[in-house]
């Protein structure tokens, strides 16, 4: 069949426009458009207060909006399943803790996401710092009076979390089959939640940031009991971790950090990088994360995925010792 000249001509002029597409695309190498950035964390919390500061200073740093989307639920797979449905452009980050990567596959049967295939790794944000709190109202000081309380009481005692799999869900259940404690997890989207359930006497003890805890603490509302992760923490030096007590297994540390979308092209995934690198040496945004509970990383894509290699491992470990099954 003959081919008009016109036919031709806009055959040629299509696979131009998209071959010229794609090669601008390839060299994009700073946002068009104002930037998701995704969270699992409920608003008000210390987690969305640092991912806010970081939002700011990127804006800054690259003209175009980031704006903060909470998506709260699901042991993070609401947000992490927005971010893998997302135009593979680049333009949408999922700023999440760990468990995303080294706890979710182990204990849901089925994702919605590929934790390998679906992101693109830019940094750790931050190590996080999470302490274990109790109603003042109880009467104990330290983790292992809080486990002699639990045992003389004549009924289940709850603790709030955030999700299965998070740090707070994972470490409460493993303290209760450490010491067959009737220990129950209840479920909130936040500590935005839970604190204020034990503020209100309808729950036992609650896990969360310094940021969100100290406040309560200092009011005499709430009593610390112990840091979670490998060390103390900078604004609370005299608060022990559970190591520090005699626990074992306690020691390994969450993070945020953040992702972007699949096949982002390598000059804008780079300017991110840099970006982010910029803004982990401002001083105020460093003061930030520490008022909030975090400890300041940013170490770039590498060391993010190096982290996930290693921790998951340990993560499954911890998954396996709490007795939950994929489900």
């Amino acid at each position: 069949m003959a081919i008009s000249r016109r036919t031709f001509t806009r055959g040629v002029a299509m696979a131009l426009a998209v071959s010229v597409g794609g090669q601008v695309r390839a060299q994009q190498s700073r946002p068009i458009k104002p930037v998701k950035m995704i969270t699992p964390y409920g608003a008000g919390g210390g987690a969305d207060a640092v991912i806010r500061v970081i939002g700011a200073d990127l804006e800054r740093q690259l003209g175009q909006p980031f704006l903060v989307e909470n998506r709260p639920g699901a042991g993070t797979l609401i947000a992490a399943q927005a971010v893998a449905n997302a135009e593979p452009d680049g333009h949408t980050f999922l700023m999440t803790g760990h468990n995303t990567h080294t706890v979710n596959p182990f204990i849901y049967a089925k994702l919605p996401y590929d934790p390998a295939k679906d992101f693109t790794p830019i940094t750790i944000v931050s190590f996080a710092s999470i302490l274990f709190a109790v109603s003042s109202s109880i009467g104990v000081k330290t983790v292992p009076e809080f486990i002699n309380w639990v045992r003389s009481q004549k009924r289940d005692v709850t603790f709030g979390t955030w999700g299965v799999g998070g740090s707070p869900h994972l470490y409460g259940v493993l303290l209760a089959k450490q010491y067959g404690l009737p220990l129950i997890p209840v479920a909130f989207r936040g500590e935005h939640e839970t604190i204020p359930e034990v503020l209100a006497g309808r729950a036992d003890a609650t896990f969360g940031s310094p940021m969100a805890i100290e406040p309560h603490v200092q009011s005499g509302a709430l009593t610390a009991l112990g840091m979670l992760g490998a060390q103390r923490f900078e604004t609370m030096p005299d608060l022990p971790t559970f190591t520090e007590q005699g626990l074992v297994g306690y020691d390994l540390n969450g993070f945020i950090a953040c992702w972007t979308t699949a096949k982002v092209p390598t000059p804008l995934l780079e300017t991110y990088v840099d970006a982010f690198a910029v803004a982990g040496r401002q001083p105020g945004l460093l003061r930030r994360l520490v008022e909030v509970g975090q400890v300041p990383v940013f170490s770039g894509p590498a060391e993010l995925k190096k982290r996930v290699q290693e921790d998951a491992p340990r993560w499954k470990q911890l998954v396996e010792n709490a007795g939950i099954k994929p489900s």
